[in-house]
Formats: structure tokens, C-alpha cells, sequence
């Protein structure tokens, strides 16, 4: 009963926080997009946290819109990650793709770019990929296990600048 009223809860509140009039993350349950991030303002970057430097809005450097989300590496491995998990169902396909740009590579824990998404304490996608200066649309797949847990998903950056647009997780036949 309390992982319903949980996942009940956190579904609410996904979609209390969420708007697609002033660019902030889209919670849609009748359509196939579960997350849909633009980065238009301050108010987006509520469910995200970072470690190991900032995360801002960046008003000069975006895809669509007229912003992005602008992470700054300071020391170590610096962290952009989704803090709720988002509710996937068990056994489904699911894409995430975003636009993505690094200033450099700089040091730390990746030499380029890596994204993780873990359900439970498995990781059911990890990949590296290259840095790259100027907009680049990435793509990643990734299959749900059958336990229904929520999955959350990590951008992971050396010391350099990177910029993420439009990011969108959805379900995939």
C-alpha cells in the first residue's frame, strides 16, 4: 500500500510541477512522453540536483526555446541527475534523447560524457560518449526490468562546462 500511495504521490506531484507553457518538465500519462525537459527557466531545474558543481540556466546557449541547462564542473566528477525517480512499467522500450555540448573535456571521473540509468540498484543503461563543442542530438535505449521500480537517470561530466536541451524520455514499442 505504500509504494501505491508513494507512486501516487510523487505522479502528482510530477504533474503538479510540470507545465508546457512555461517550459518546464511535461508529465503527460496519455501520450507515450513520460519526461520532456526544455529548460526554459529556473523553475525547470527543480527535480534536478548536481554534485561536484552548479547547474543554472543559460540564456545564451540552447537548441529550441530560448534557454538550456548550463552545468558547471568544479572538482571530481560533476553530477547533473534527475532527484525522483520517474515511473516506468516493467518490461517496456524506452528512448531517451536530448541535445547535449561541452565546452571541453576537462578532468574527473569520465575523459568525455557518460549517461547512467538505473532501476533498483541495477544499472540497465550506461554509456560513454564523446565531447563534443558544438550541439550534438544524442539518443540511448534502454529495456525496464519487471519489478516496476521508478528509474532515475545521471549525466555524468569531468571539470568542463556542458549544456543539455530538450531532453525526453519516452516509451518505445
Amino acid at each position: 500500500m505504500k509504494k501505491i500511495t508513494l507512486s501516487i504521490l510523487f505522479s502528482f506531484l510530477i504533474f503538479l510541477s510540470c507545465s508546457d507553457d512555461d517550459g518546464d518538465a511535461i508529465y503527460n500519462g496519455s501520450n507515450s512522453n513520460l519526461v520532456n525537459f526544455t529548460f526554459e527557466n529556473e523553475e525547470s531545474l527543480s527535480l534536478w540536483e548536481s554534485e561536484n558543481g552548479s547547474i543554472s540556466i543559460d540564456y545564451e546557449n540552447f537548441v529550441s526555446g530560448s534557454a538550456s541547462a548550463k552545468i558547471h564542473g568544479t572538482s571530481g566528477c560533476s553530477m547533473f541527475e534527475l532527484e525522483e525517480g520517474v515511473i516506468v512499467g516493467a518490461n517496456k522500450n524506452y528512448k531517451i534523447s536530448f541535445y547535449y555540448k561541452n565546452s571541453d573535456v576537462g578532468i574527473g571521473c569520465v575523459s568525455s560524457f557518460l549517461i547512467r540509468v538505473k532501476q533498483g540498484v541495477n544499472y540497465i543503461l550506461e554509456e560513454y560518449d564523446s565531447k563534443d563543442l558544438d550541439w550534438k542530438k544524442e539518443t540511448f535505449y534502454f529495456h525496464t526490468d519487471d519489478t516496476r521500480l521508478p528509474i532515475t537517470l545521471g549525466l555524468y561530466f569531468g571539470t568542463a562546462d556542458a549544456w543539455v536541451d530538450d531532453l525526453i524520455i519516452e516509451e518505445i514499442e
